[in-house]
């Protein structure tokens, strides 16, 4: 399924009452939580620890910068893949979806996720050998490496107190509040959730 921010169960009956009251607010506020959402994903992954749940460890920086022929040796979890997670408002629904925006970042995305092993090719081979590392392997293991499972876990208790303090911002400031035109009209297009 998905990553998919839901009140109902843990709604309490004024926030009930305040999204069949103010819809508008509702919309604003889930996609707040959809921001907010994505925003901790991607601090979870980049700690290296999504929802306290330590990743599997990785090759040695110093051995992968001799691959990749880098002088740096610092690469950041999921390196660019972190910034392919985004939030989708489904106004049909009244929902929010987090996930991958792309195709190619749903499928790196799973890799990560479910682990899978890796048949070592000649190419592979060459590269390793000529970065001067010798790789006795014939298969490759890349590891689980859970994300969206613990965040999701450690969000849940959040989405609802997020949400009712959200909508009781908009109330409170109702009638001073002045709509102006989004800096960006750029909206995301979900590809693959969780």
């Amino acid at each position: 399924m998905g990553l998919v921010i839901t009140v109902e169960d843990q709604a309490s009956p004024w926030l009930k009452w305040a999204m069949h009251q103010f819809p508008e607010y509702q919309r604003k506020a889930l996609k707040s939580a959809g921001w907010y959402g994505q925003k901790e994903i991607k601090a979870g992954i980049r700690s290296g620890a999504p929802g306290g749940h330590k990743y599997k460890e990785r090759m040695p920086a110093k051995k992968r910068a001799k691959l990749e022929r880098r002088k740096s040796s610092r690469f950041p979890w999921f390196g660019k893949l972190v910034q392919a997670i985004g939030y989708q408002y489904l106004d049909a629904q009244g929902t929010v979806v987090i996930g991958w925006l792309s195709p190619s970042a749903v499928r790196l995305g799973q890799i990560h996720e479910g682990g899978t092993n890796r048949v070592v090719t000649p190419e592979t081979r060459r590269r390793y050998f000529a970065a001067g590392i010798g790789i006795s392997k014939k298969v490759i293991q890349v590891p689980k490496r859970a994300t969206i499972e613990p965040m999701a876990a450690e969000l849940a208790p959040k989405w609802a107190p997020y949400i009712e303090g959200k909508i009781r911002s908009y109330i409170e400031r109702d009638g001073r509040m002045t709509f102006s035109s989004p800096s960006s009209r750029r909206k995301y297009v979900v590809k693959g959730s969780w």
